[in-house]
């Protein structure tokens, strides 16, 4: 300690003097030389640092001793493997589970500051189907006219080629400083630039803004050029479209770079993109006078390529006429080649040269007739179609798609479907047998002159082909009246397809707000929880323009509206959360209450099926479509849901493509799950999603619950009037039917009028008509007892029917999935028996369809049967 003392004494002296001499020397240097005064300066510094050294030598090296030392210890510290070699440390020491896992660094990102993700762009679909799938037509022409010539050159172009291309458009500047459409002409385009030399830019700019995603080919060419469009179709068939290509009909050299515009230029897509990107270039080197100077530069700076008259083989010449019009001499130019293989000849000298090319391309196509080798086939191969004219039908690929034969007989047709054996013939299909029946009768009377008489049908087999129409044979029996024996006779009938019709329709969107109504009972209400859950995410996530409205159905033994024990208050608590949530973005859920009759007073006439059928019933629906309807404006469409749905973006564009107001509604038929214990076992889980498998379910075409229509449609439709203000007659049509319901008062009087009106209507043939043929009954549509039975099976859907001026579409539909759901049949009641069949027959029949395939099913039996079996 003495020792430290005693050196730091020492620093303290040594700095002292240094400063202290210092001092003393500063004036002397100030007076000298710059030069020197700077070598003395340094002279100085080196022997004040050598002083100061020598003084403290040991205090500098033991800093310098210090600081080595510690990072030499400190190193030696913190390596664990520093003494491995010297100790073995037993294993039993050290954790297993030290030695053995892997260290994986972890990277706290708490606190820091995140980047904001991209939210991914939704895929607008187009208004056509070929724009997305890039179909494009083959040829567009440009014709450059002007206003002097349009009436004489450009209607004559007009006239002779419009009907061989896909479009012709024509370009011409305006007569005055602004364009101005003339309704004389359709496809002319004005332009108000005046200057000429830049209409060819004009023109390339119009096509690549409007017609670029829409031909594969352009040609350019002048109104007083005679174009033959069957040869120029005949090229461009040829080429592909994938290459670029600028073909033109001459050229003014040989080493010219572009084409005459006068003798037709041909671009493809490909090139018109290139040039697209360079027209700023071209109007700036549009230094000369001629537009075809201009056009051929521009098109070769864009491409690098220039004009040709030749691709692979295939020439596009042009023929020049230099005599007068009036010295033309027709029949002497057709004796040159040059005018022969010509695609192109200007000026147009007359219309003789365009009667002429007629004549000659007629005489072509003669001679190629009379030429063509006829090769007959055999008709003993059958392949020749019957009748002569109609096209053959189609040869299937594989065994999957071989044409079935149905068999008839007058009354019956067996194996209609792969769920039917035998079913009645009716409506539609009994109309269609009885005439060729008869059709076939007629042709055998006139060709036997009356002497075979109709006994019976035999057979009767007809098969649908898309190509050519119906096919039918008919085995039948006839009575020879000369010999009295029986003759067997088959015939074979043809019903051709009529020709091909466009129907117009009215043009819809994929904007239109779908309102999206959805029945709540006691028994569906967990389900209902999962499926506001699903529209959360799939439509008010997305923004997408619908709306939810619950019909929540009390029971007369549940709680009033409002009260504490509310059945429904997780369901309206889940539809207040999810609203608030998307508040901004204008997306809500929404409901209302109805308060259901007393089923145990007034009689049961709604079925309960755990009120999961009841809810479905079609009679209650309509009564809640009465209340809902209010609710919403005429053009507001409608979407009936069902809670064991799952909701695809899809569907929902599907149903605004498919309702159409004034026109037609949709009635979708959707993917039904089977039954999960037929389906799934332990080894194959029910998945989250459905998937379209034969193995998981089918295509329900029973069922007809879900439908979408216009409220429009459905006031006006109920009345069956087209009328173009709606009035409190709306309803008349079914008034005797289905009272309109206004409340929960009207709705609980519901089952008592109609219970009064269906006695009131029973006859002795009410029976029959239940019990037998119902569809092909003679009774109204509109009598009570065939209306009420419609609206009990079909639901909404009934309502439609037999309207003239409302389509109904049912189509499959892969975005409507149905998840399985238990029903029991037996809880159908109704105060009539032999409705109460007809209604427990069709619930039979959809449970059945639903519950799996045959094979499942025989599997599922066999299963269990070896379950019980003693081991």
């Amino acid at each position: 300690m003495f020792n430290l003392l005693k050196l730091a004494a020492r620093v303290s002296e040594s700095f002292k003097f240094s400063w202290r001499y210092l001092g003393s020397c500063s004036f002397y240097y100030a007076g000298l030389h710059p030069y020197l005064f700077a070598r003395e300066t340094m002279y100085f510094i080196f022997k004040l640092l050598r002083i100061t050294i020598q003084n403290n030598f040991f205090l500098i090296f033991g800093i310098f001793l210090g600081v080595g030392l510690s990072s030499i210890i400190s190193q030696l510290i913190q390596n664990s493997c520093f003494f491995a070699s010297q100790t073995d440390y037993p294993s039993k020491y050290v954790s297993s589970s030290v030695i053995e896992e892997d260290y994986e660094p972890v990277i706290n990102l708490a606190g820091k500051p995140q980047k904001a993700q991209k939210t991914p762009q939704e895929f607008v679909r187009p208004r056509y189907y070929r724009t997305e799938l890039g179909i494009r037509d083959k040829l567009l022409t440009a014709v450059l006219t002007s206003p002097n010539s349009i009436l004489e050159y450009g209607v004559s172009f007009n006239k002779t080629t419009n009907h061989l291309f896909d479009k012709v458009v024509f370009f011409m500047e305006s007569e005055g400083k602004k364009a101005k459409r003339n309704d004389r002409f359709n496809g002319v385009v004005q332009f108000s630039d005046l200057r000429t030399v830049l209409k060819p830019f004009h023109l390339l700019k119009y096509l690549s803004d409007n017609f670029l995603d829409d031909y594969d080919y352009f040609f350019i060419v002048r109104d007083t050029t005679y174009i033959r469009g069957r040869l120029l179709n005949y090229i461009i068939s040829k080429i592909s479209v994938s290459v670029d290509v600028h073909l033109g009909g001459a050229k003014e050299d040989a080493v010219a770079n572009y084409c005459s515009i006068d003798s037709g230029i041909l671009i493809s897509n490909l090139v018109l993109k290139k040039v697209a990107q360079n027209l700023d270039w071209c109007v700036k080197n549009a230094f000369s006078e001629s537009d075809d100077a201009n056009l051929g530069r521009c098109i070769f700076h864009s491409t690098s390529k220039a004009c040709a008259t030749e691709f692979r083989g295939l020439q596009l010449s042009s023929y020049t006429i230099t005599d007068n019009e009036d010295n033309v001499n027709i029949e002497k130019l057709s004796e040159d080649t040059a005018f022969e293989n010509a695609l192109s000849f200007w000026p147009m000298p007359s219309p003789a040269l365009e009667i002429f090319k007629k004549k000659l391309e007629t005489s072509e196509v003669q001679d190629r007739i009379v030429n063509e080798p006829v090769i007959l086939s055999d008709n003993k191969t059958m392949e020749i179609p019957w009748p002569i004219g109609s096209p053959a039908s189609v040869k299937p690929l594989n065994r999957f798609d071989v044409l079935r034969w149905d068999y008839f007989t007058e009354y019956k047709i067996y194996l209609k479907s792969d769920f039917n054996n035998v079913d009645e013939l009716k409506g539609a299909d009994l109309l269609d047998v009885k005439y060729v029946i008869n059709a076939s009768i007629n042709f055998v009377q006139e060709e036997y002159k009356g002497q075979l008489q109709y006994l019976k049908l035999v057979n009767g087999y007809r098969r649908f082909d898309s190509t050519r129409g119906m096919d039918y044979m008919l085995d039948m029996d006839f009575k020879d009246e000369a010999t009295q024996k029986i003759i067997h006779k088959r015939l074979e009938i043809c019903k051709r397809l009529g020709p091909v019709e466009l129907v117009p329709v009215p043009y819809v969107t994929e904007n239109t707000r779908v309102n999206m109504i959805l029945a709540v009972g006691e028994a569906n209400k967990q389900e209902v929880l999962k499926f506001m859950e699903n529209y959360m995410t799939v439509c008010m996530e997305k923004k997408d323009k619908t709306f939810l409205m619950l019909v929540l159905l009390y029971e007369a033994r549940h709680p009033k509206k409002g009260s504490k024990n509310d059945i429904f208050g997780d369901v309206k608590a889940q539809a207040i959360k999810y609203s608030e949530k998307f508040k901004k973005e204008g997306n809500k859920i929404s409901w209302l209450s109805i308060k259901l009759p007393n089923e145990y007073i007034s009689p049961p006439l709604i079925k309960t099926e755990e009120r999961r059928v009841a809810l479905n019933n079609g009679i209650l629906t309509v009564a809640i479509f009465d209340l809902v309807i209010k609710k919403f404006s005429l053009d507001n469409l409608i979407l009936y849901c069902s809670s064991n749905m799952e909701i695809r973006q899809d569907y929902l564009n599907r149903v605004r493509m498919n309702t159409i107001k004034d026109s037609q509604v949709f009635s979708p038929i959707p993917f039904s799950e089977f039954h999960p214990s037929v389906v799934y076992s332990d080894e194959l889980i029910r998945p989250k999603e459905m998937d379209i498998n034969k193995n998981y379910g089918h295509y329900d075409t029973l069922n007809n619950d879900h439908i979408s229509f216009y409220v429009k449609d459905y006031r006006e439709g109920l009345c069956g009037v087209r009328q173009k203000v709606i009035s409190a007659q709306t309803r008349k049509k079914i008034e005797h039917v289905i009272p309109t319901v206004v409340d929960d008062k009207g709705l609980a009087q519901l089952p008592y009028l109609l219970s009064k009106e269906f006695n009131k209507n029973r006859d002795q043939n009410l029976d029959f008509l239940l019990g037998q043929n119902f569809a092909g009954s003679q009774v109204a549509e509109d009598s009570f007892i065939k209306a009420l039975v419609k609206i009990s099976l079909h639901s909404v859907y009934g309502l439609f029917f037999n309207l003239e001026n409302i389509n109904i579409l049912r189509a499959v539909e892969p975005g409507l999935r149905l998840r399985h759901v238990e029903v029991d049949c037996k809880k159908i009641t109704h105060p009539d028996d032999l409705l109460k069949s007809k209604l427990f027959q069709q619930c039979i029949e959809k449970r059945n369809f639903n519950t799996g395939m045959r094979s499942q099913l025989g599997g599922f039996i066999l299963d269990h049967m070896n379950k019980k079996k003693p081991k």
